[in-house]
């Protein structure tokens, strides 16, 4: 055996093979026809477009948002790039917008789309745009610059806080590129979604015609999760048709793993491949730390020379320096995080490593894509002792399959949205050159929808009192929203957080006098608790102090050799249900919740890594409580999933002589009593952990986002609560709604799999680094037995969905006698109809009624005094006689006769300000229910949807009548009549009394009406319509 053939039988003999990715042939489309500039650059770089490449082409040039969501080194730069170019024919000062997460990933496709513009149409001139721009080079990307890269940061604090002074870049903008789309899921999805939506408004204003090109990696719900961020319809592709070379799927093998350190595996196998096999290799670390601390013992070896470190922190021209080496094969080896996942380009790579499971398997993808382009490659995975990556050790091929995690935005954060409305007020005004710092609520729902203004006038309501003020709103003359704010630009840049949420505390380590970092209030007490040790970089900080005031939290280096993890109590409020499934032996909801989380103390912990026969552990020991003097308590509201089970079902998987055997020896039973509510609770208890630990399989997210709570009353039943610790939500429960069966199914897999010998379990299966009481009465055997529970419920089948339209949800149940004469009430004041059996046709005078006003509601004081804003122009429309009467303030007199003899007057939002508009002429209209009056909106929408949902009557028209929604908005009314355009007015009006009488046929017709809420199109049916009138 010759020494390659030796050194290939020992990677084989320590490594497992456990999937293999077969080779697979291009395919290439010769058939798309293109402009003078794409074929140049297409012959110059000898290329034929893949089909999906050809396909993304064609689908922009027919003026749809594109979507190319394929793998690593797919080839996604090119199919943008072209796109430009062919605008470039169209008009040679079209502009492209290209945005990324990172500065080095824009720095990198700088270089690349310089290089390919430059052979074809060099009188373009590619800008880098990020914080370390300097002004002179700004102000000719301003003035010159054909194609901007930038970040989503300079987007804000420049390109739209100061957008006149990039008029011609807006104007001539005509297609925005958004690279690694994938990243923006979570937190930064609901912020960078209300950003879009931001960009959206300001092509508008500037009528560029603006199309989308979306770049990501493969996600499990594409067109959902893009749509949402986006606003916008997209055409996904998904399919790469690129190929790729074999490629092998290692881990270490058990024997292989027991007897080797994590170290030491790595740098044995980076000898064999660099130094024995001369391949050029790739290592993935999660952490900073984790790769200093690995090249430090390289550096102690032959392989120094050949491998070096790479990660953020780094100075540019170092990390170029490296890349360089890398990609020229002056050094054989990397060692990185996750820096070196993104737009970097090294085709040649043999071997990829992957220490511990990234954050998603969408990150994995880009990890392992790196491999197998020019020839055939090798992917090893090293798992960490931790549960996600027991999991995925025992469950290989899950790991390595194509299918990948769904994301989630929610881009109604209330926490969130108001410093996109403060960004959109400014930018509006700045782009209009006026000073009046408001916007209409029109404006929101057209880019936001009518869940964006209700999720608004949530967030007033949750930051009174605070300062500086992010927005307020008030109520203009018909009734509707206009939102304003007292920021300045700068005060603006200053507060807004583009990726994060909440107050942020600063760290400061008083032992070098400088920042170390920040962390966000949600996050604070479980990684800086007062007097516990904060890890930063590997580092151990002990917390000497926090100040609430100050939003700084000190802390000194220690040589403490254990970590503390915090002790808290929750108690959680059941806010709303938006979803709900029952299923034989338990129900699941979605539900709105408020968490109070009661911080007491916390824990010293000590981890060991113990060897067992087959496997290596990692134990757990307490050696040491603290108790707080005083408790920290943090409320909030947020998103869950709710499982309530069937207790007295639930109670029968206690077999307790059996299982008594195994509690008696469980640790985390010490100095708890020992009966039938505290087994069956560390059931509970262990479900909730391994079930939060199988979380990121189906959804990106990090453990330390969700927390949960178990118990055997709280809710009057046996509960589990797993709740989103982000303020607001950002979607995550949504998914684990849907998805809950498969989280379960894994989670049995992983405790069913782990090697741990006793009851209470280990950080590998049922212990949580994040359990707020210590890891106490937790029981591995129930803890099965509880997910086994759930799974058979699961494949026994849905009993029935319940799927409101939201938490607000006000049921109208009245009954009512389905009579052709009106039901009386006992008090005689009152009568009824229901509409649905009782047709329009029948009444003596049907009408339907809208007006106008000369002022404005901020002119007369608000919305309290709507009978001073003065009639304009009001519209009835007949419907017996099929004809329009409009009367103005000069024959009022008759307009209130007429719909005094009226027995049905059809109107939409005329109770609370039609009618207050008429009081001023007539008294009797000082109560709504002077005339016999049907209100669409108050007297049927709002029993559906709550009293506190705003629905406008554009909402109704675009999703029931059209697409396009109103031809005018009531908001130029006043300004109209005042610069004596009176037949516009009266346009206006008439078409939305037509409007009115449209979605009223239809109601009665359909029996429903669809209405975008929560960025979804909801149908509402209605099984009555009641008509109320006073006798």
């Amino acid at each position: 055996m010759d020494e390659t053939s030796k050194l290939y039988f020992d990677i084989y003999s320590k490594f497992d093979l456990v999937y293999v990715k077969e080779f697979s042939p291009p395919e290439y489309d010769t058939n798309i026809s293109l402009g003078s500039y794409s074929s140049k650059l297409l012959d110059a770089l000898g290329i034929t477009l893949y089909k999906h490449q050809a396909q993304a082409i064609k689908e922009f040039l027919e003026g749809n948002n594109v979507a190319l969501v394929t793998p690593t080194a797919s080839g996604k730069t090119l199919p943008y790039v072209i796109s430009y170019l062919e605008e470039l024919e169209k008009d040679p000062e079209a502009v492209a917008l290209y945005i990324a997460p990172i500065n080095a990933l824009i720095n990198d496709q700088a270089k690349k789309i310089d290089m390919y513009i430059r052979r074809v149409a060099p009188f373009v001139e590619v800008y880098p745009l990020t914080g370390g721009t300097s002004d002179r080079v700004r102000e000719r990307i301003k003035s010159r610059a054909g194609f901007v890269l930038t970040n989503p940061e300079m987007l804000v604090y420049s390109m739209i806080l100061y957008n006149k002074s990039w008029e011609r870049f807006w104007k001539k903008l005509k297609i925005i590129i958004v690279d690694e789309i994938h990243e923006m899921s979570g937190v930064k999805g609901s912020h960078f979604g209300n950003l879009m939506r931001v960009v959206n408004m300001m092509n508008d204003i500037y009528g560029n015609n603006v199309r989308y090109f979306a770049l990501s990696g493969t996600i499990g719900n594409p067109k959902q999760f893009i749509e949402t961020i986006f606003g916008k319809k997209f055409v996904i592709i998904d399919r790469s048709t690129s190929g790729n070379k074999r490629v092998e799927f290692m881990m270490p093998s058990r024997t292989y793993r027991v007897m080797t350190s994590s170290s030491s595996m790595l740098i044995d196998t980076m000898k064999t491949f660099i130094q024995g096999l001369s391949k050029k290799v790739l290592i993935f670390i999660n952490s900073r730390k984790g790769v200093e601390k690995l090249y430090k013992k390289i550096s102690k070896t032959f392989l120094s020379s050949l491998v070096k470190p790479y990660r953020s922190g780094y100075d540019h021209n170092e990390r170029v320096a490296i890349e360089n080496m890398f990609r020229d094969g002056k050094i054989k080896g990397l060692i990185s995080t996750s820096a070196f996942e993104m737009g970097i380009d090294i085709g040649d790579l043999d071997v990829v490593g992957v220490v511990g499971f990234p954050v998603s398997k969408i990150s994995l993808r880009q990890r392992i894509g790196r491999t197998g382009r020019i020839r055939d490659g090798i992917v090893i995975f090293f798992p960490s002792h931790n549960m996600l990556d027991n999991y995925y050790y025992n469950n290989p091929r899950e790991l390595f399959s194509d299918e990948v995690e769904s994301l989630s935005a929610n881009i109604y954060n209330d926490r969130i949205i108001g410093y996109y409305i403060a960004l959109a007020i400014l930018g509006y005004n700045e782009a209009k050159d006026i000073n009046k710092n408001f916007i209409m609520e029109d404006i929101i729902d057209k880019y936001w929808g009518d869940e964006g203004v209700y999720a608004s006038e949530n967030f007033v309501k949750k930051t009174q009192g605070s300062y500086p003020r992010v927005i307020d709103y008030n109520k203009s003359y018909d009734g509707k929203l206009y939102f304003f704010t007292g920021l300045s630009k700068n005060d603006l840049r200053k507060i807004i957080n583009l990726r994060g949420i909440g107050k942020s505390f600063d760290i400061y380590d008083r032992t070098e006098n400088k920042k170390i970092g920040e962390i966000a209030i949600n996050y604070l007490f479980n990684e800086c608790h007062p007097g516990g040790i904060y890890i930063h970089m590997g580092e151990s900080f002990s917390v000497d102090s926090i100040d609430f005031d100050k939003s700084l939290v000190v802390v000194s280096k220690t040589d403490e050799n254990f970590v503390t993890e915090v002790l808290y109590d929750r108690d959680i409020d059941i806010l709303g249900t938006i979803k709900s499934k029952s299923y034989s032996n338990f129900s699941l909801s979605y539900c709105k919740l408020r968490v109070k989380e009661t911080y007491t103390g916390y824990v010293k912990i000590r981890y060991e890594d113990v060897s067992i026969p087959g496997d290596v552990i990692r134990e757990r020991r307490v050696i040491g409580y603290v108790e707080y003097p005083e408790p920290y308590v943090l409320e909030f509201e947020t998103e869950g999933i709710v499982i309530k089970f069937d207790g007295e079902r639930f109670r029968s998987i206690l077999k307790y002589d059996e299982d008594i055997k195994y509690i008696r020896s469980n640790f985390s039973f010490e100095n708890r009593k020992i009966n039938e509510e505290n087994i069956l609770l560390s059931g509970l208890h262990a479900a909730e952990h391994s079930i939060i630990g199988m979380y990121p399989t189906e959804i990106i997210c990090s453990r330390s986002e969700i927390g949960g709570v178990s118990s055997m009353s709280q809710l009057g039943a046996p509960s589990i609560v797993i709740y989103e610790g982000v303020e607001g939500g950002v979607g995550y429960s949504e998914i684990a709604f849907e998805k809950l069966d498969k989280i379960v199914e894994k989670a049995i897999s992983v405790v069913g799999m782990c090697n741990c010998k006793n009851d209470s379990g280990c950080p590998s299966c049922i212990q949580s680094p994040k359990c707020g009481n210590a890891n106490t009465l937790l029981s591995k055997r129930m803890g099965r037995k509880t997910l086994e529970f759930l799974l058979s419920g699961f494949r026994s089948g849905e009993v029935k969905e319940k799927n409101n339209v939201n938490p607000n949800l006000v049921k109208y149940s009245i009954s009512y006698l389905k009579t052709q004469t009106p039901n009386i009430e006992e008090n005689a004041k009152y009568a009824y109809y229901d509409l649905l059996e009782y047709p329009l046709e029948n009444f003596k005078k049907p009408l339907v009624f809208d007006l106008e006003t000369q002022k404005y509601s901020y002119e007369v004081g608000g919305w309290e005094n709507t009978k001073d804003m003065l009639l304009s122009v009001a519209v009835v429309y007949d419907i017996k006689e099929d004809k329009f009467l409009v009367f103005d303030e000069g024959n009022v007199k008759s307009l209130i006769d007429l719909l005094f003899s009226s027995d049905i007057v059809i109107g939409y939002n005329v109770r609370n300000f039609d009618y207050g508009v008429l009081s001023r002429y007539d008294p009797r209209f000082e109560v709504s229910d002077s005339v016999k009056t049907f209100d669409i909106l108050n007297d049927l929408i709002k029993k559906y949807v709550g009293e506190n949902v705003r629905v406008s009557l554009d909402n109704l028209v675009r999703n029931n009548l059209n697409h396009k929604g109103k031809n005018s908005s009531s908001f130029d009314m006043p300004n109209l009549y005042r610069e004596g355009k009176i037949d516009l007015v009266i346009k206006h009006c008439r078409e939305d009394v037509m409007y009115t009488y449209e979605i009223m046929k239809k109601i009665l017709k359909d029996k429903s009406i669809k209405l975008e809420f929560q960025g979804a199109i909801t149908i509402i049916e209605f099984p009555e319509v009641i008509f109320r009138f006073r006798l």
